[in-house]
Parts: structure tokens; C-alpha cells; sequence
């Protein structure tokens, strides 16, 4: 903390990724600092910074102020709009590495496992294709024909994975990834709380699923009740004559 202080940093900021919300709160505790966890929006005022921060799985927002002198934030990539060129670069400066604690001086690096693919990433896609439990083992199968046409990147619910179905970096919703891409397809989405939390932010949103009570055609602005075996690949089929994929 008192090295932080003494460089004039009083914030560290880091976006709110799997990796950024499991390391920023143990470096707050390292600082002694206060932490802001998942911001959807940031102000100034009265010469404070005002962190807007969800509640309620997304259905609320509340504001807050840290009063430390060093502050620990991430903020969601989807609630902010990329920043216009300015014509200047940001300073640089490199500060010296902390000492190897003990623990982590015992800790071997022998691999990384990364998911490797051609889509966009899933939370800077401008087309987003989800699907949920209905789909089953036929998950991609459905899936990808429709994500390849539109170019988009592929999502699922908490339920779809937890079933197997899809892989946990596909997971959209509270506990998974918060995206707002221009287009949001659900495929066989019900609509649960924890996943709308996740994408209703989405410009415009898609719902296909044959129950017509089901929650998320609340939020859609365009539904289609039809069974997603069928309407899916009609749908593909119409984008390819149309000269999409």
C-alpha cells in the first residue's frame, strides 16, 4: 500500500474478465485498498469517483464511493464505448517487479490449455448466437451453422453447460460472461434471471423457443415460437440465399 501511495497511483483498474474478477480483490487486500467489483459505469463528482455498480442480478444499480487513498476496480467491457483516437499515446512507465514469495517461488508453470478459436471473442462479438439445455447433444450441431452465416460468436446458458452441452468459456449470465453485442440470438433460452443479468444489455434481441410463456420473450424484441430443430436450420438456409456465410 505505502509503495502504491508513494508513486501517486490511487487506482488500479482492470476490466471484469474470469481473470480479472478472481486476482483484483486479492490485491486490494495486498493495498489495504477498497474494491469495486463489475462497474457498468464510472463519473466524478465533487472531485470523488463514483463507481455504478449492479445489484440484484442486473435489476438494479447502485452507486458507491471508496475512501481509500488506493482503489481496486473492474469494470464490465460491454457498458463502455471504445474511446475515440486522441492523436497521443498514454505515458509508459515501468515499475520494478514485486519479490517472489515463498509460495509462488514453488509453483511450476508446465502448460497452458487455452480454447482456441476462429469466432470473435464473446464478449467484443457484434452478433452473439446462445443456446440453452434444449439443445442437448445437438448443441453445435444446431449452433454453428448459425454463428458461421452471421459471423457471430457463440454463447450458452448456465444450464446448457452445467449439462454438458457446452463448454464453461461459452457461458453467458451473472456467474459467466456479461455481453452487449449489437445482435442477440437465444436458441432454446428460457430466460432465467441469472442469464438475462448476462446479455440485456444486447442492442437487439432475438428469442427462439416453443414455449410461448417463456420469460425471455419478455425482454425480446423480436420472438419466434417454433421448435429450434426446424426453425434454426430454415433460418440458416434463408441467410445463405440471402449471401450470408
Amino acid at each position: 500500500r505505502a509503495g502504491a501511495a508513494a508513486q501517486g497511483y490511487a487506482l488500479v483498474a482492470a476490466p471484469a474478465t474470469r481473470c480479472g474478477k478472481a486476482l483484483r480483490p486479492g490485491v486490494a487486500a495486498r493495498l489495504g485498498a477498497a474494491y469495486a467489483g463489475d462497474c457498468a459505469g464510472v463519473s466524478v463528482q465533487d472531485g470523488k469517483i463514483v463507481y455504478r455498480r449492479p445489484m440484484f442480478a442486473g435489476n438494479a444499480f447502485g452507486s458507491c464511493v471508496l475512501s481509500t487513498p488506493v482503489q481496486v476496480a473492474t469494470a464490465r467491457q460491454s457498458e463502455f464505448t471504445a474511446a475515440e483516437p486522441s492523436g497521443s499515446s498514454s505515458p509508459i512507465e515501468s515499475i520494478p517487479k514485486a519479490p517472489v514469495g515463498q509460495a509462488a517461488a514453488r509453483i511450476e508453470v508446465v502448460g497452458l490449455d487455452a480454447v482456441r478459436s476462429e469466432r470473435p471473442e464473446l464478449t467484443e462479438a457484434r452478433v452473439v448466437v446462445s443456446g440453452g439445455r434444449a439443445l442437448k447433444e445437438k448443441f453445435l450441431e444446431v449452433l454453428d451453422p448459425l454463428a458461421n452465416a452471421l459471423g457471430a460468436a457463440v454463447g450458452a446458458s448456465r444450464a446448457a453447460v452445467d449439462a454438458g452441452y457446452a463448454p464453461g468459456d461459452f457461458q453467458v449470465g451473472q456467474t459467466g460472461k456479461v455481453v452487449a453485442p449489437e445482435l442477440y440470438i437465444a436458441v432454446g433460452i428460457s430466460g432465467a434471471i441469472q442469464h438475462i443479468a448476462g446479455m440485456k444489455g444486447s442492442k437487439v434481441i432475438v428469442a427462439i423457443n416453443k414455449d410461448p410463456e417463456a420469460p425471455i420473450f419478455q425482454i425480446a424484441d423480436y420472438g419466434l415460437v417454433a421448435d429450434l430443430f426446424q426453425a434454426v436450420p430454415a433460418l440458416v438456409a434463408e441467410l445463405k440465399q440471402r449471401g450470408y456465410g
